[in-house]
């Protein structure tokens, strides 16, 4: 892949990833891994769904008592990552986690469909589960029934759950090639110059 020299990386994600949209057929290409720590300091990692791009915040969900949303609270420096096969093409970022407001998340949550808002009501995320996964497919198969039947269409969004942003302090760009000369670039932010907001450089593979 040929590199374009942009200027913001906000710009160079956006058109990547809109192209992984048309070239990742095998796998979802929303897929993210996310890296944080929990409440002790551990690094932990997991793959979550990346949902958007805006005003150069990268959003996903979560249930905000889970063990990476109550690690947030504490240690909100997090590292992200994309991998797209076809594409040869990996991205990283790094930042900040801010939650959204109660608007944001009330838009995302209504995005949703009515299995997935089950799921999330039937689910203390992270916590030691107090029945058998048969028993809990069997109550959100027999709560969805009943909710159809009374012709629901959405729930409201509980308190525990809600969307994040992602602010990100840097990003880097990989572009697989051969004989392991991959071509690096990346953007670390600069918070005190408004005119340069980011240091762009090559890096060795």
């Amino acid at each position: 892949m040929k590199t374009p020299r942009v200027k913001d990386p906000e710009t160079f994600f956006s058109s990547i990833f809109k192209k992984a949209t048309k070239t990742e057929r095998s796998h979802d290409p929303t897929v993210m891994a996310l890296a944080s720590n929990d409440v002790n300091g551990v690094v932990t990692v997991r793959y979550v769904l990346f949902k958007g791009f805006k005003n150069g915040k990268l959003c996903f969900a979560s249930n905000y008592e889970s063990r990476k949303g109550l690690g947030f609270e504490k240690y909100p420096n997090v590292a992200a990552s994309f991998y797209w096969h076809n594409m040869y093409t990996q991205v990283r970022i790094e930042g900040i986690v801010e939650k959204f407001n109660d608007v944001e998340s009330d838009a995302l949550w209504n995005s949703r469909p009515l299995e997935s808002q089950v799921s999330a009501f039937l689910s203390y995320q992270s916590q030691p589960l107090r029945k058998t996964f048969k028993e809990l497919k069997l109550a959100h198969k027999e709560q969805l029934h009943h909710l159809k039947q009374l012709q629901v269409k959405a729930l409201p969004r509980p308190d525990f759950w809600g969307g994040y942003w992602i602010v990100p302090t840097r990003f880097e760009f990989w572009f697989g090639q051969a004989n392991r000369l991959h071509e690096r670039i990346s953007y670390i932010r600069n918070p005190k110059n408004k005119s340069k907001r980011w240091t762009i450089e090559n890096l060795y593979p």
